[in-house]
């Protein structure tokens, strides 16, 4: 956690968490609960972090605590896992909030995209590689999925990283694309390529113009 002012290169921060494998996107709710993806073991899954959290980096503003570094950091912290592995999901990496209180996270490695409801359930699979598809020298012909985002009609957008599995190790290709996924009647249609040919693109936003 960071705090301000931010006009300046010394930031007052704590640190809540140092055990996390692998980070990804975060998503805070209405309730101030922090939404984690992680990729790796041990602590693959989407973990969930509860407040109160510290309002300062002094141990008064609950930040009492060091880590191996000598950081300020919390001396405890309340966290679940929200949701595990299965049904596709293998290197959770982004969550963002779906409609009807809904969750969408995506695993880039496996090329899947799941939903979830409120409580971390699974609910169905979004997106999902052909049958018979490997990863290797080229990637998923869906992509793999890193970045998430949703727009006002509920369309879901996500950022394509092209990962490749080569002699020299895995790791994103020679492009990588947008795309995004339409609902009719409630149900996911094939992706499309909005834009391609982007080099290492991991994240996304969804800009919605206020109407007059």
């Amino acid at each position: 956690m960071w705090f301000p002012p931010f006009n300046t290169t010394k930031v007052r921060y704590c640190k809540i968490d140092v055990g996390i494998a692998t980070a990804g996107g975060i998503y805070v709710d209405s309730k101030d609960r922090v939404y984690v993806p992680s990729a790796r073991p041990p602590t693959a899954g989407v973990l969930r972090y509860s407040g109160p959290f510290p309002n300062s980096n002094t141990a008064k503003g609950g930040c009492g605590a060091k880590d191996a570094t000598g950081a300020p950091m919390a001396p405890s912290v309340k966290k679940e896992e929200f949701i595990g592995l299965g049904n596709g999901l293998a290197a959770p990496i982004a969550i963002v909030r779906a409609p009807k209180n809904d969750f969408y996270v995506s695993s880039v490695i496996s090329g899947v995209i799941n939903e979830y409801d409120a409580n971390g359930g699974y609910l169905r699979t979004i997106l999902q590689p052909p049958a018979g598809e490997i990863l290797g020298a080229t990637t998923f012909s869906t992509g793999t999925p890193l970045g998430l985002g949703v727009g006002p009609d509920g369309t879901l957008y996500y950022a394509d990283i092209g990962i490749t599995i080569t002699s020299e190790g895995i790791g994103p290709g020679p492009e990588g694309t947008v795309r995004r996924i339409r609902f009719v009647n409630g149900q996911p249609q094939p992706p499309e390529t909005m834009g391609a040919g982007l080099q290492y693109p991991d994240g996304i936003g969804v800009y919605a113009p206020k109407k007059k």
